[in-house]
């Protein structure tokens, strides 16, 4: 995936696009949670992941450059290559002769890893030589759809995320009869969306290197089959989304009118969305060194509030 430069933390009300509702007292909403280790290993520059299909086994390496994903079958290899800058993608589904004939120790590989990595190596270096496969936009550009909203959201919402709120009174702090209140709020946005048209029977290395998502969880969004060769493939024609996906956390002191202090945690990943959901690549995380001490908050609040008077 490209590097992202951190960003200033935003509070963007008029691009959240979930509605936002005040919290009653009754209600505790949760908290933001923290990114789990699993978003954190796909986060880096670059991971690999090998991964067992039913009848193949698939190999993904996802750098700042390229996304190149392998799947390896009995008789061929399901070949994609895809370099984020030129936004380019190269295919094929190379036959077992041909790539022994070029590696000729592929399959005496002393581990699967090293196996893979010699097919990629050979696919970076053009011994392997796949085919330019063209990116299509839709004829008419979507906008974004609520049923993309939805499928994106459930996503945040099955990873813990919670729905969006304003102004929750998280804690309060009382000092020299003065009281500060620390209010909490929790928005999503969706920015720099754009498609790619995928005709139907494209092959599972396609997705997998178009998006660097793990081959399950593109078998849990886009409708796939197998087919009379064995070979993995979209079932039907389908419009690929991608997304810029923001969670944005905000707390703020407020005594009286006044707003002395606050702090903000901005989160991003990249969204995909595909017939049947939608996957997020976690891009980087952003946030105020004492965000999660709502007791400091609250005393550096008050502190700035006396120093004011």
């Amino acid at each position: 995936m490209k590097k992202y430069k951190i960003i200033s933390l935003l509070l963007a009300f008029s691009m959240f696009f979930s509605t936002a509702t005040s919290a009653f007292a009754t209600e505790i909403p949760p908290d933001m949670p923290e990114i789990n280790k699993q978003e954190v290993l796909l986060s880096g520059e670059t991971f690999t992941l090998i991964e067992e299909m039913e009848n193949a086994t698939y190999y993904i390496e996802k750098t700042d450059s390229y996304n190149i994903a392998v799947g390896l079958y009995d008789t061929f290899a399901d070949c994609s290559i895809y370099y984020h800058e030129a936004d380019t993608l190269y295919t094929k589904i190379v036959p077992i002769e041909e790539i022994n004939s070029v590696i000729p120790q592929t399959r005496s590989a002393s581990t699967q890893a090293a196996q893979f990595e010699s097919i990629a190596d050979a696919i970076l270096d053009g011994s392997i030589s796949l085919s330019q496969l063209t990116l299509q936009a839709p004829q008419i550009m979507p906008r974004v759809t609520s049923s993309e909203r939805t499928k994106i959201m459930n996503e945040l919402y099955d990873a813990g995320w919670p729905t969006s709120y304003v102004n929750f009174e998280r804690d309060r702090m009382t000092q020299n009869g003065v009281t500060a209140i620390l209010y909490h709020s929790v928005t999503y946005s969706i920015q720099d969306y754009d498609y790619t048209f995928l005709a139907a029977k494209t092959a599972l290395s396609v997705l997998l290197a178009l998006t660097g998502l793990p081959t399950a969880k593109i078998k849990l969004i886009a409708t796939l089959y197998l087919t009379a060769d064995g070979i993995w493939q979209t079932v039907s024609d389908m419009t690929a989304g991608r997304f810029d996906v923001y969670a944005y956390g905000t707390k703020q002191v407020k005594i009286g009118n006044v707003q002395p202090y606050w702090a903000g945690r901005t989160v991003k990943w990249t969204g995909y969305t595909f017939d049947i959901g939608a996957g997020l690549n976690f891009d980087y995380e952003n946030k105020h060194s004492d965000y999660d001490n709502n007791t400091l908050l609250l005393q550096t609040g008050l502190n700035n509030y006396f120093n004011m008077m």
